[in-house]
């Protein structure tokens, strides 16, 4: 753990060696031991195996002892405390590594780590503290006898460091000291193994931050404190004792610390440590080592209660030292990534961690965790990785990094065996691995729960039938959701509800487990109950087990003990049986006895099944016969049955008994009866039917039947009268109605050729044996309606053009009638007979029917119309020219793609129509000189006569004429750009834009277009140019709407400057500039300017030259020196016109070097010349100084910004002759000494 401490500051590692004592012997750091409980497989003397790591953290300074090849281990009973005499060959095992050495383990199985240091990055300078080690890492095995308190591991190592800032370990007499309490095998256990190396660095005068965060492969929960470290025994000194306890002696502090200071007590030093991580801060005001014992107790929940299992300690070495002033990375804070985390098994958490360092350093940020565990573990990845496990390792790491921010993101997705009390930590580092770096570290702690399960189930305990179905509830416990399990039965209703329902299919013991079901899927404890399945003896029940509906049933028991009670139907009766019951509906009888056996009662069931009777059939037949009349026929109306019984009164029965039908030979005048009733395949009889019959000579001839109200156009329609073997029948039709009687029998069909009232009657006459018989039905009015008019037609169009407008059809009909309309099959909406068809519609051929229904419900014949909706003429495109220009007073225009068998409407305004009308292309006269728009129009009409929605088009007057370049100018400013200045007559609506053309003055080659230009405008700036260097000469062209290209009459050129600088002989002449150019071509020329510029002041007129001049020299030998080191000159050409025309050419520069230059004798007589002292150049050095000093070195005369001219030296009358000095400085600082001699 000390190694990430270590790791804080990269630069630390290389301490100076004031990190080490004097003492250069000793060489412990510290240390920690620990042990894990192996299995019971030993010896049979010694069963119980236990693997012993001791760890130790040795010294690598220069100097330092080399670490030791063995550790000596000695066993110790805890109830009496005496040291357990290992035997080599049963308590140790040859071959393991470890043999026995004065009845103790001697350890010599190690492995050791190289010289622990981080990297040091290129280009750092290694200041501050280190202290570099070796980790050395002793495992052993030792197998011992069961017992119920387990056993003490002890180990002790001389020495410690002499120079201990907190402890007395002068003399070098203090061991290292180490001890754990090894729990016994039916409490198995594992110690915590700490997640990280304990050697550290504390900031001087800062806080640090350590981890001492440890893992237990148990899950029991640790509680971390600081204790006293350990040194010698009371007994024995250094060496092992012969009993353990008494615990070794704490080493004495010095005066100022103590456990709880162990840093002192002044401002500045104080030790924290978090009981529940074992994240330790600390901070110590004066430099040094010091040591600290870090306790990691383990306490496991056993029966309910919570128990110390064991303590583990690490005692570790901290170096005090001053550290660098880098800044420290930030880790998140609490609010934006929390520490502690709560989710239930099968959740899944997801943590971005995100840490910056203020400078931009590199950083790398680690976790550690038991969680990380690589793949195939627990389901964890931090940036993408499952993590990575040393050997032997509990925790795994994984890593990401980043430069001045570094981000990761830990993945957790928990399974439902990930539960436990206490929670999964993750140790959190973030290193600054740049110059001076850092380290910062934190835990992150996440307790994975789960839904406590259910704690009881209610429900039958005993079952006293086989297939009885029981429900049982699970209560208790938090998990939202259940699981069942049923041994000796099947679920009924499935096994995630509760309430379940159990048929219990088997006799004996059964069960049922209830579990809870968490939110993810996760299983709970389960609990169960018992379910003892022991059926009574069954009672026989026997009797009739079908009766018909309304008879009674007896019902017999036997098997078992009376008396009985028998349940159902509503009922209840009580007695020693047999039992009679009469069911309205299928019923099951329950017969239980009332004494039990073995708490179940014998129980017995019968069900009686209740059978339908037939339904009562209505007898159909004549009701008045003739006397002796034989083979009238009789039936059941609707048979519902396939077996009848028949009864006659006044006749027999000639054929049919047992059928739906049969035949009857009445007797003499008198009252008769048909009779009959239905038996179904139960054997079940149905209520019997009586038809009452007249036997009579004077017959009762029935009344006819058939439609009385009609329509007369609908026929024929179909009336009877009953039908009486041995009977005939004359039908006869009166009344206002008439129509056409088609007989037969006892039946006739009318077809009604008039309107009217109907009324019908029927004669019937029979002749048998016993005399001839005779009868007249009553009346049938029958009430004959018109029918509607079927000689009409639907009224509109035959056809029309889509989106005319709608359109009208009507069908006409009588008043009051209504009319059913239907469009391709679908119904419309009419009114009084008419519909309208949607301006709308769709293109197309349609089918329109009528029907009409008259005031008197008559419905009429169907009526068809078919018509067809055209389509309009699609959009049309005119193709002609859209420019009249002052070329073309005559153009043509025609439709694109026209239809041959349309006509075409056009319109023309602002223009004559000369021909063409009607057809698809025409021919338009314009007036010269035209300045207003005109507009061409089209409509084409189809051969059906639909006309299209008209298009036009706009005709724009183009009188654009040719552009005038006027001017062509370089700007003054800028070489690369070129001014023109141009014109166009009438540009308002010429469509294109004027092209701007150039070439290489004095070319013939043609001209490429350099850019356009809108026609109203009369500027352009060539942007292209390199004015400087060539000479341009520039043409415009524009092409009007009608395609007719004019090109600028006159073309321009540019003036091309070149100036040379030609060196004078010096002094006063400091040479010259000579200036050429080229000839402006565009405008008469009268003349050119020629402008010059020194020093980036303004432009001044130097001369003006005739149109002929091409060169002039321009001197430097201005006697004030006023000419500039960097002089620009500039040619303009100018006209002589009203409005004045000037072309600029490109401005060119030269430089000169303008020294200055002093001159030994001056004669000041006033005769003008040589009066005064003259410093060529003199007023291009603004901020210089001039001083004159005697012979005797006397100063005489001093200025500033000295100028040749209002404060030249030389004037002042009482100037005596002689030699003088001078100094004269420049404002760079640069001076000249010299002398000049007056004469006089």
């Amino acid at each position: 753990m000390l190694a990430l401490l270590l790791r804080r500051w990269p630069l630390l590692l290389f301490l100076l060696v004031l990190a080490a004592g004097p003492a250069r012997a000793t060489h412990l750091l510290g240390g920690e031991m620990t042990y894990r409980y192996l299995d019971a497989n030993g010896p049979a003397a010694a069963p119980v195996r236990y693997e012993i790591t001791v760890t130790i953290y040795n010294n690598s300074n220069a100097g330092a002892a080399q670490p030791n090849t063995n550790a000596v281990v000695g066993i110790y009973n805890p109830s009496t405390g005496a040291k357990i005499q290992l035997v080599q060959g049963t308590n140790v095992l040859a071959g393991s590594g470890t043999s026995v050495s004065g009845g103790s383990m001697d350890i010599t199985n190690y492995t050791i780590s190289a010289v622990l240091q981080p990297k040091v990055p290129a280009g750092c300078a290694v200041s501050g503290p280190a202290q570099p080690f070796r980790l050395q890492k002793f495992v052993g095995v030792v197998n011992l006898p069961a017992t119920l308190d387990g056993y003490y591991a002890v180990f002790t190592r001389s020495a410690r460091n002499v120079d201990v800032t907190n402890l007395n370990t002068s003399g070098n007499n203090q061991p290292l000291t180490l001890y754990t309490t090894m729990a016994p095998a039916l409490r198995p256990n594992r110690s915590p193994v700490f997640s990280d190396t304990a050697v550290a660095i504390v900031c001087q005068s800062d806080t640090t931050i350590s981890l001492n965060n440890a893992v237990d492969a148990d899950g029991d929960r640790l509680v971390y404190s600081f204790g006293s470290p350990f040194g010698t025994f009371a007994s024995s000194g250094a060496n092992l004792p012969t009993i353990f306890p008494p615990l070794p002696n704490a080493i004495t502090y010095y005066n100022g610390y103590s456990t709880a200071a162990p840093f002192g007590t002044g401002p500045g030093n104080f030790a924290m440590l978090n009981a529940s991580t074992g994240i330790a801060k600390y901070g110590a005001a004066t430099q040094g080592k010091y040591v600290v014992a870090v306790d990691v107790s383990e306490y496991r929940t056993i029966n309910g209660r919570e128990v110390l299992v064991g303590t583990t300690r690490r005692d570790l070495q901290l170096i005090v030292a001053q550290c660098p002033t880098t800044k420290a990375p930030v880790l998140p804070s609490a609010v934006v990534t929390p520490r502690s985390y709560t989710i239930e098994a099968g959740q899944v958490l997801s943590i971005p961690i995100t840490a910056t360092q203020a400078d931009g350093h590199p950083l790398v940020m680690t976790l550690n965790s038991a969680l990380l565990d690589g793949p195939g573990g627990f389901a964890a990845t931090f940036n993408n990785s499952p993590g990575s496990v040393a050997s032997g390792g509990l925790t795994g790491t994984a890593s990401a990094s980043g430069t001045g921010s570094v981000t990761g993101t830990f993945v957790y997705n928990s399974a439902c065996a990930d539960a436990r009390p206490t929670p999964y930590d993750i140790a959190l580092t973030v290193k600054d691995v740049g110059c001076g770096g850092k380290t910062v570290a934190d835990v992150i702690r996440i307790t994975v729960t789960k839904p406590t399960g259910p704690t009881a189930v209610a429900g039958d305990a005993l079952v006293c039938a086989v297939n009885t179905i029981s429900t049982y509830t699970a209560s208790g416990g938090t998990a939202p959701g259940i699981s069942w399990r049923v041994v000796g039965g099947t679920f009924v209703n499935g096994r995630t509800s509760n309430p379940v329902q159990v048929r219990w299919t088997t006799t004996g013991t059964g069960l049922v487990v209830a579990r809870g079901v968490s939110s993810y899927g996760c299983l709970t404890d389960s609990v169960s109950q018992t379910v003892s399945v022991a059926p009574a003896g069954a009672l026989a029940v026997t009797g009739t087990l079908s009766v018909c509906q309304g008879g009674s049933t007896t019902l017999t028991v036997a098997g078992g003990t009376g008396p009985f009670v028998l349940t159902g139907g509503g009922a209840t009766q009580t007695g020693p049986g047999p039992f009679t019951v009469t069911p309205t509906q299928t019923t099951t009888y329950t017969i239980t006895s009332t004494v039990t056996t073995g708490g179940c009662a014998g129980v017995g069931q019968a069900t009686v099944t209740v059978l339908p009777l037939p339904a009562a059939d209505a007898v159909v037949g004549p009701q008045s016969v003739c006397p002796t009349i034989t083979g009238v026929a009789y039936a059941i109306e609707k048979p519902g049955s396939t077996a009848y019984q028949w009864a006659v009164t006044g006749g027999t029965i000639a054929s049919g008994q047992g059928t739906a039908a049969i035949t009857v030979n009445w007797g003499p005048a008198g009252a008769g009866a048909v009779s009959a009733y239905a038996t179904n395949v139960q054997g079940c009889p149905s209520q019997v039917f009586t038809l009452p019959v007249r036997i009579n000579p004077v017959l009762q001839t029935a009344r006819p039947t058939g439609p009385t109200s009609v329509c007369q156009a609908d026929g024929p329609y179909p009336y009877q009268t009953a039908l009486t073997n041995g009977s005939s029948y004359a039908w006869q039709l009166f009344g206002s109605a008439r129509g056409t009687l088609v007989n037969t029998l006892n039946t006739t069909s009318i077809t009604f050729t008039q309107a009217g009232l109907a009324k019908l009657v029927v004669t019937e006459t029979s002749n048998p044996t016993g005399g001839i018989c005779r009868g007249v039905s009553d009346t049938l009015y029958i009430t004959v309606k018109p029918s509607p008019a079927a000689n009409l037609a639907i009224l509109g169009p035959a056809r029309f053009c889509v989106n005319s407008g709608a359109q009208t059809y009507s069908l006409p009909g009588a008043a009051g009638s209504t009319y059913v309309f239907q469009l391709n099959g679908t119904t419309i909406a009419n009114t009084n007979g008419t519909v309208s068809i949607a301006a709308s519609t769709a293109v197309g051929t349609y089918t329109l029917t009528a029907r009409e229904t008259n005031a008197g419900g008559c419905v009429g014949i169907l009526y068809t119309r078919t018509f067809i909706v055209d389509p309009r003429p699609g959009a049309l495109t005119i193709s002609g020219p859209r420019f009249g220009c002052p070329s073309t007073l005559s153009l043509t225009y025609t439709v694109a793609n026209p239809t041959p068998s349309s006509t075409y409407q056009w319109a023309v305004t602002g223009g004559t129509l000369t021909s063409g009308q009607g057809t698809a292309t025409i021919t338009v006269g314009f007036a010269a000189g035209t300045t207003t728009s005109a507009t061409v129009s089209v409509t084409e009409t189809s051969q059906y006569g639909c006309a299209g929605t008209p298009v036009a088009i706009t005709i724009m007057p183009d009188n654009a004429q040719a552009p005038q370049l006027t001017l062509a100018s370089v700007v003054p400013t800028d070489n690369s750009k070129v001014t023109l200045t141009f014109s166009v007559a009438n540009p308002g609506t010429t469509p294109n834009p004027v092209r701007v053309l150039r070439r290489d003055a004095g070319s013939t080659g043609a001209f490429a277009q350099v850019g356009t230009v809108a026609a109203t405008a009369t500027t352009y700036v060539d942007a292209t140019a390199t004015a400087a260097q060539t000479a341009y000469e520039y043409s415009l062209t524009l092409t009007n709407g009608c395609g007719d290209v004019f090109t600028a009459p006159v073309s321009a050129t540019t003036v091309l400057l070149k100036a040379v600088a030609m060196p004078g002989p010096g002094g006063r002449n400091q040479g010259s500039t000579h200036l050429t150019w080229t000839a402006y071509q565009g405008f008469t020329v009268a003349g050119y300017r020629v402008y010059q510029q020194n020093d980036n002041a303004g432009y001044n007129l130097q001369t003006t030259l005739p149109a002929s001049a091409r060169q002039i020299d321009v001197g430097n030998t201005v006697v004030a020196s006023s000419t500039g080191f960097n002089q620009c000159f500039r040619v303009v050409a100018f006209s002589n016109e009203a409005t004045l025309r000037e072309s600029n050419s490109n401005t060119s520069c030269v430089g000169f070097a303008n020294k200055t230059a002093f001159y030994n004798i001056i004669t000041p007589n006033g005769d003008g010349q040589n009066d005064l002292l003259i410093i060529d150049n003199v007023t291009l050095y603004p901020g210089n100084s001039l001083t004159v000093f005697n012979r005797w070195g006397r100063e005489i005369y001093a200025t500033s910004n000295y100028n040749n001219t209002t404060n030249a030296w030389g004037s002042n009358p009482s100037l005596v002759a002689g030699v003088y000095y001078y100094l004269f400085k420049l404002a760079d600082g640069t001076s000249t000494k010299g002398w000049v001699e007056v004469v006089k």
